[in-house]
């Protein structure tokens, strides 16, 4: 009784192991300053696409990148290939607060450390507890739920207020962390990730908000009432 007991056990551990990774593969999009990327997970390849807001393709070519395995670890799935350092090292990118169907964040502050061998790998990346933020992804559902939440331009005094609260809250909790990966990319995006996802936390479309928040910003910037968290907003 205890074997059978531990086989449907394993058996259920597997399952849901599998589909977990083809939950991953599949369609996400990641919400930008000038658009949206289109990120294809297949068996093997990851292919990037831009898009316009209204997620139309543009007429750019794909970016395609090869890996060799996904791993699930904890709390955490690592996308493992071959670093650039070197054809036997491997690195990988961190994906963190994955919801299947829905959501998952890419790591800016990773661990890219490079080592001959998977298993080799994955051993150093869990010694990592490091708290990881990032870039959020979405599938398609998600980003359709996304587009109808209310536009920034209808945001109230009050509305806007609570969004410089999450946005400076957010900000201070990950400013620590992001000065020591602040180069390339991160450093050009940081702040557009994280007043998209103030304005999500919010309850706002985040989708080609950043025109229509500079005015909303402009709007209650003299206004009395919103000094200290305006005062604060400024000193990010």
């Amino acid at each position: 009784m205890r074997i059978i007991k531990l086989t449907f056990l394993l058996l259920l551990y597997c399952t849901a192991a599998f589909s977990q990774k083809n939950a991953l593969i599949g369609d996400w999009y990641f919400i930008n300053r000038n658009g949206i990327i289109q990120t294809i997970i297949t068996k093997d390849s990851i292919i990037s696409r831009q898009l316009y807001f209204d997620l139309y393709p543009k007429d750019l070519p794909a970016d395609k990148y090869k890996y060799e395995k996904i791993a699930y670890k904890k709390n955490r799935i690592y996308v493992i290939s071959k670093s650039k350092k070197g054809n036997d090292l491997m690195h990988a990118s961190t994906l963190v607060n994955f919801v299947p169907g829905k959501s998952f964040h890419m790591a800016w502050n990773g661990n890219d450390t490079a080592v001959k061998g998977n298993k080799n790998l994955i051993r150093t990346l869990e010694k990592d507890t490091i708290l990881k933020f990032g870039y959020a992804f979405y599938s398609k559902s998600e980003i359709e739920r996304i587009q109808k939440l209310k536009e920034v331009e209808s945001m109230s005094k009050e509305e806007f207020a609570k969004y410089c609260r999450i946005f400076v809250n957010l900000h201070n909790q990950t400013i620590s962390e992001f000065d020591k990966y602040d180069h390339g990319y991160a450093g050009i995006t940081y702040i557009f990730q994280i007043t998209a996802q103030s304005l999500l936390h919010a309850g706002y479309n985040p989708i080609e908000s950043e025109g229509k928040l500079e005015k909303i910003y402009i709007k209650y910037a003299s206004d009395p009432e919103l000094k200290e968290i305006l005062n604060s907003l400024r000193m990010q």
